[in-house]
Parts: structure tokens; C-alpha cells; sequence
């Protein structure tokens, strides 16, 4: 499965998804030292948002 196939199979998600995808990618990705937090947080609570 390559980058681009997932692409496609997320952008066919209903936006809540997308959005509940995203928020758990940045949690996972939030973990990671060279991630801002601060940055990571903001995401999150514009993914929560627009569910």
C-alpha cells in the first residue's frame, strides 16, 4: 500500500473521521521529541472542532 492509497482511502472517509483520523495521528506523532506540543495540541483542538 503506498502513501497515495491511503490518501485516497482517508479522503473517502465521511469529515468526521478524517477529523477523529487526524486527532489520533497527532497524538501518536505528538510523541514523537522533534513535534512541537504546543503545535501538536492546536491541531488536536481544531480536529475535535470541526467534528
Amino acid at each position: 500500500m503506498t502513501i497515495e492509497n491511503i490518501e485516497a482511502e482517508v479522503m473517502a472517509l465521511p469529515k468526521d473521521s478524517q477529523a477523529i483520523l487526524l486527532s489520533r495521528l497527532l497524538k501518536h506523532l505528538g510523541q514523537i521529541s522533534e513535534i512541537d506540543p504546543e503545535i501538536t495540541s492546536i491541531w488536536n483542538e481544531e480536529a475535535q472542532m470541526s467534528v
